[in-house]
């Protein structure tokens, strides 16, 4: 796996941080209320507040948010995150994925390898609700 600036490579899809420009895509995926979103924080869901959001969130330390994009196409294809880094772990969410992609697993799959291999953590987890049945 190659880290390229802001990026992380996979072998179908690559990671880049999420920057302000992105705000439309994630309003879009956060507003899929039926689909995949819906075990999200709402919150207030406007452009602005997506922006505000992503302006705040890069400041953070320790804080990683990434588009999934597809190789060749650059299609965004989902969302996933890195968070509350303390000590050697951290925990990993804010994940979403388009209906219909294959991004899942690999995307999961670069984070891991991004969080043990580049950041050197010892321990990283997921909390999920028992209704989210696809993850």
């Amino acid at each position: 796996m190659a880290f390229l600036e802001d990026s992380l490579e996979g072998q179908s899809y690559f990671l880049r941080s999420v920057s302000e420009d992105d705000a439309p895509i994630l309003l879009k995926m956060r507003q899929d209320v039926e689909g995949r979103a819906k075990f999200l924080g709402r919150g207030t869901l406007t452009l602005e507040s997506q922006r505000l959001w992503i302006g705040n969130q890069r400041q953070m330390p320790g804080d990683y948010y990434f588009l999934v994009q597809k190789k060749g196409t650059l299609e965004p294809e989902g969302l996933i995150g890195l968070y509350d880094l303390t000590d050697d772990n951290a925990q990993w969410g804010r994940w979403i994925t388009q209906p219909g992609s294959l991004c899942a697993v690999e995307s999961v799959l670069i984070l891991l390898r991004f969080a043990f291999n580049n950041l050197r953590l010892k321990a990283v987890y997921c909390h999920t609700i028992s209704e989210n049945k696809p993850v």
